[in-house]
């Protein structure tokens, strides 16, 4: 089956055109924010960034932690490190730049990466948990929210994800949002 890949997500062919479209339509607006946060910041417009919607383009859980984002309770995000592997992504950097989108591919902000920690999922805190501001901020609401999304995310590409799979923790801060930006 043929497959496509639209930041860490992979999707079936069929999917193409609607999702094509739309990225499309969201590198536009991210863009005009991408050049507003830089004219603002007085950062060279061509310094790198991507653009993203946590869950992918259209995810159901994109507005809710988009929003967790704007109230400053989500600093933290996490990925497998096999996809980025299966992907050849390289790894995310301090210091680099991100415009998140929301479920209608509409920038919301800007952050920066703050810090990177490589974990396995076994051994991820209270803490680190709680930076990812999801539902009561507990591990065991993380453990059971991410591993049901890795699950998923895995047998995509052909995968099992087992407890000793490491993560990329991905620590950043809010640098930028349009006055408007709110998704409720």
């Amino acid at each position: 089956m043929n497959r496509f890949k639209v930041g860490m997500d992979i999707y079936d062919v069929k999917h193409v055109i609607i999702v094509e479209k739309d990225w499309e339509a969201s590198k536009m607006r991210s863009e005009v924010m991408w050049q507003d946060f830089c004219r603002r910041q007085g950062l060279v417009t061509d310094t790198p960034y991507e653009a993203f919607s946590f869950g992918g383009p259209g995810s159901a859980i994109a507005d809710p932690l988009a929003q967790l984002v704007l109230a400053g309770k989500k600093t933290a995000t996490c990925s497998a490190k096999l996809l980025y592997e299966v992907e050849d992504e390289p790894l995310p950097e301090v210091g680099s730049y991100s415009v998140i989108l929301d479920s209608r591919n509409q920038a919301q902000c800007v952050i920066q990466t703050t810090g990177v920690v490589t974990i396995p999922y076994e051994e991820v805190t209270e803490a680190w948990a709680r930076k990812e501001g999801e539902g009561d901020l507990s591990l065991e609401y993380w453990r059971q929210a991410h591993w049901s999304f890795f699950e998923a995310e895995f047998r995509l590409v052909g995968q099992v994800f087992t407890p000793d799979q490491e993560l990329v923790f991905e620590e950043f801060q809010l640098v930028y949002r349009l006055p408007e930006a709110s998704l409720g």
